[in-house]
């Protein structure tokens, strides 16, 4: 039968492979930990803008800033467009400031380009670098270099495997099962490299002080259940979907909502929703048009 590959059979080099595997999926997590771990900053209440970033990312952060604007009626949702149109005063809050300034009528903004708009504002890399500072969020660079360090371990295990794959092949050898596992080691491989893509990262301490400040909105009278108490607790978590007033949803997002026997609602892309008219915040109207995207906002 000739020499095995590199003097180990068949056999054995899939258990060690498996072993491989394993110890590339500790190496990750190893990893994470330490990308969560970071030194405590100063303690302090974070705005509603500021929990929307800590919980979802940038985009977030713009949809808790709508949110708000939408209950206190300084923002509302045009009828037929969708777009965001600022009629009110201007808010004591940067991000919902920027927010009033970009929508400013006659024209206003669909949320996703409201978004796109503010990706790269000062309000917005305020609140990420401050965040930063306060240890509730990894910083970028820093994540990003954690992620390609992550999947680095199951990537190396994913060629070896490749290379005895190919000589096996050369020699004639069965390989089904290594082939099987080179498969596995690959999508792990992208999957590792994709958990710490987005572009923000919380820290162990982060995700403390969001579970601690979402329980505590819930206890009547606390500084957490007048800053979230109302619709922008519900949208830091769930998104602008989770909205409650569903005529301003509608009129947000180009989808359309079906409403089953049991009056829950569910989203499906295509084309505008119905129209009626909201009664609650200020905000008007259904109907479709304007951009949007589902449930954590485009990019979170």
């Amino acid at each position: 039968m000739g020499q095995e590959p590199w003097g180990i059979s068949g056999p054995e080099f899939l258990s060690y492979y498996l072993v491989g595997i394993g110890v590339a999926l500790l190496a990750a997590l190893l990893v994470r930990v330490a990308a969560k771990a970071a030194q405590a900053g100063p303690a302090r209440q974070l705005s509603a803008s500021e929990l929307g970033y800590l919980s979802g990312g940038p985009a977030r952060a713009v949809e808790t800033a709508v949110a708000r604007l939408l209950e206190s009626g300084a923002l509302r949702a045009s009828r037929g467009t969708g777009y965001l149109v600022a009629t009110g005063p201007a808010s004591a809050d940067p991000l919902e400031a920027a927010v009033l300034r970009k929508c400013r009528p006659p024209t206003g903004y669909g949320l996703v380009a409201l978004q796109n708009r503010l990706a790269e504002s000062r309000e917005l890399a305020a609140i990420g670098e401050q965040l930063v500072r306060d240890g509730l969020v990894v910083a970028p660079a820093r994540a990003r270099g954690f992620r390609t360090l992550s999947a680095a371990p199951m990537g190396l295990v994913f060629l070896v495997g490749l290379a005895r794959f190919v000589n096996g092949v050369n020699l004639h050898r069965p390989a089904g099962w290594l082939g099987a596992l080179l498969v596995l080691s690959a999508a792990l491989t992208v999957l590792l490299a994709l958990l710490l893509r987005k572009q923000h990262l919380r820290t162990f301490r982060g995700d403390r002080v969001l579970s601690r400040t979402m329980k505590a909105r819930n206890v009547i009278g606390s500084n957490e259940a007048l800053l979230l108490g109302g619709a922008a607790g519900a949208v830091v978590l769930g998104g602008l979907l989770a909205f409650p007033d569903r005529d301003v949803t509608s009129a947000i997002y180009p989808a359309t909502m079906t409403t089953g026997s049991s009056g829950s609602s569910w989203w499906g892309g295509g084309g505008g929703g119905g129209s009626s008219c909201s009664s609650g915040g200020g905000s008007s109207c259904g109907g479709g048009g304007g951009g949007g995207c589902g449930g954590g906002g485009c990019g979170g």
